[in-house]
């Protein structure tokens, strides 16, 4: 999405409601966020009902994460930190 921040990179390591929400506005002005998801460190917006439809989908996650690209990393991992590592080298802001 062209908007004020676009060409801006993000990288969102945000849980519950104030970060993923602040993300989505960065988002919805036209930054690039890579959400960054640890399946050691469940969010509970991801967890929480309700559901949409079928699906393991939350009516929050589907919300806050609305524009952002994804991606889930085992942060107690090496591997995992490494792709960590990578990615800071590529993006202009760590939320």
């Amino acid at each position: 999405m062209a908007g004020p921040l676009e060409g801006l990179k993000v990288l969102d390591f945000t849980t519950l409601l104030p970060g993923p929400y602040a993300t989505m506005i960065l988002s919805d002005l036209g930054a690039d966020v890579l959400k960054v998801t640890s399946g050691s460190r469940p969010d509970l917006a991801a967890i929480v009902p309700p559901f949409i439809g079928k699906t393991d989908l939350t009516a929050a996650s589907a919300y806050l994460g609305r524009g952002k690209r994804s991606i889930t990393l085992n942060l107690k991992d090496a591997r995992g930190l490494q792709v960590v590592h990578r990615l800071l080298e590529r993006y202009d802001v760590l939320i």
